[in-house]
């Protein structure tokens, strides 16, 4: 399921893109979307390759993953998730078991995992176990409810995500050696650069800020001062919603 892998690789994570959109500005593919326009880009691919696929509502955050059925067994695709290869969760519904599936970001022999195990009422779990720097920190956790498939993102999923409480904005890239960069926005002087997967944080002031700046910048096709000014007018739709 090669819509997976191309998601991930060439649309970064970027939660700026809902903001954006209220005043009209689309990002592009190269500059990424939030993960709602992540797991629809998925979905409009494989389905254009004659797919069964639906979406699937997270129940304790405001998510959503896709679910394929293919050959009488269902594989969840969720870029955000940054997984290696689509999850099988046939067995995890029908026998109630909990599998480990490989997500990035990975160094050497070293993997992220994803836990998929089963909830009650037709629900599974799934949790991102991220390796970073010789230990292993839980990423994300979240319930999907397998009994609500929607054919596309309902249009009051989007309107919700606008207005969720938001400490800073983000965006998140896997690079081809299986590291992760992610660039947090609180303002230019809270703001900071991760290299997941070897434990390296950036912050202004400090050797490497400007030099990790401005390698995400070049990944999303922008200069230094047209990053900045995505966060700041992202950061100021926000704060006038």
């Amino acid at each position: 399921m090669e819509a997976l892998a191309a998601v991930q690789r060439d649309m970064p994570f970027n939660d700026c893109y809902q903001m954006l959109a209220i005043e009209g500005d689309v990002l592009d593919e190269r500059q990424g979307g939030d993960c709602i326009r992540q797991v629809e880009k998925v979905v409009e691919e494989r389905r254009a390759e004659g797919a069964e696929i639906r979406v699937v509502p997270a129940m304790n955050v405001l998510h959503f993953c896709a679910i394929e059925r293919r050959e009488g067994r269902d594989f969840l695709l969720d870029p955000f998730l940054l997984q290696c290869e689509p999850i099988d969760i046939t067995d995890v519904v029908q026998k109630a078991v909990t599998r480990v599936f490989s997500c990035y970001p990975i160094i050497g022999e070293q993997e992220s995992k994803v836990l998929v195990g089963p909830g009650e009422g037709g629900t599974i779990f799934v949790k991102r176990r991220v390796f970073d720097s010789c230990r292993i920190r839980e990423a994300q956790s979240f319930q999907f409810n397998l009994k609500r498939r929607f054919e596309s993102v309902p249009s009051w999923a989007i309107e919700h995500l606008k207005r969720v409480i938001r400490r800073r904005f983000m965006v998140r890239f896997l690079n081809d050696d299986g590291t992760v960069t992610s660039m947090d926005w609180a303002g230019r002087e809270g703001s900071r650069v991760i290299l997941a997967g070897k434990g390296l944080v950036y912050e202004p002031g400090y050797a490497g800020y400007e030099q990790q700046v401005d390698i995400v910048a070049t990944h999303l096709g922008m200069t230094r001062e047209e990053l900045f000014a995505m966060f700041d007018k992202a950061t100021r739709i926000y704060k006038e919603l």
